[in-house]
């Protein structure tokens, strides 16, 4: 991105919205609240630690209550430091790729509304669908390398977030269970939600120019050729068929519709669960 390596780099307008948003997050994502999850952790489990060893029925030793607190201290970095720089890279990737499809679409935009049948406006507008040709392909890229991370995020973090929040109004529950079990909660609630939320923005945005197009090729005026209008339809069938973005393993596109779904199903999973006990 520094050097202009990538085929089609932004424009300098998007590329400062870019950089400027990616520092932003990456300096308060990744640093205050890094260490403020970190924090509270690791005070939530000291508070349980005293708790016990206050009880008077506890077997609980403080050489092994010391020992469980490093531990628990490096599990915790790592885990946070794992989401928090994921996230970064999740959103400035996405961002990246809603930026571009939306520069593209900028592109068409003007193109189509001083559109005259030339070969210089009819060159112009197929380097304008080359150009989403080619980032489609880097969302397919993209997809293939990190579809198993979503995969995880979908399936595996959902049963901890039900455990959890289980946990959180159950009548056994002592108070700082109930207060680690919610920040856990939040925590992995937020993360599902801030990754469909950004995937979507690539879905979103790379089509875009669908309904656009198929409005300039209703119009009467002025005439295209029938050369042209062919290669426009073609790339329209092209946006009408499988979602472009990111795909939850190649299972489903990462959307808003599948994001109602999600939190319908597991929400009846979790009413279903609650009948069992």
């Amino acid at each position: 991105m520094k050097y202009n390596l990538a085929a089609f780099p932004l424009n300098y307008r998007n590329y400062r919205k870019l950089v400027s948003k990616v520092d932003f997050i990456a300096k308060y994502l990744i640093n205050n609240i890094f260490y403020f999850s970190v924090f509270f952790t690791q005070l939530s489990y000291t508070i349980a630690i005293l708790f016990d060893y206050l009880n008077p029925e506890s077997n609980i030793y403080i050489i092994n209550a010391i020992c469980g607190y490093l531990l628990f201290l490096v599990f915790s970095m790592q885990t946070y430091s794992i989401l928090w720089i994921g996230t970064t890279i999740w959103y400035s990737s996405t961002l990246y790729g809603k930026l571009k499809f939306i520069e593209i679409y900028d592109k068409i935009i003007n193109i189509v509304n001083k559109y005259t049948d030339n070969r210089y406006t009819n060159v112009l507008l197929m380097n304008a669908i080359i150009e989403h040709n080619v980032y489609e392909k880097k969302v397919k890229e993209f997809n293939h390398l990190l579809r198993c991370a979503t995969f995880i995020m979908y399936y595996l973090a959902t049963p901890g977030y039900q455990i959890v929040f289980y946990v959180i109004h159950h009548k056994e529950s002592e108070i700082f269970a109930r207060i680690f079990a919610s920040f856990g909660v939040i925590i992995c609630f937020s993360a599902v939600i801030a990754m469909n939320v950004m995937s979507a923005w690539i879905s979103k945005s790379a089509h875009k120019p669908y309904p656009l197009l198929y409005s300039f090729l209703a119009r009467k005026q002025p005439k295209i050729s029938l050369r042209f209008r062919l290669k426009i339809m073609s790339f329209i069938d092209y946006l009408s068929g499988p979602e472009i973005g990111i795909y939850c393993y190649d299972l489903f596109p990462m959307n808003n519709y599948e994001f109602y779904q999600y939190i319908y199903i597991s929400g009846v999973n979790y009413i279903l669960l609650m009948s069992l006990f």
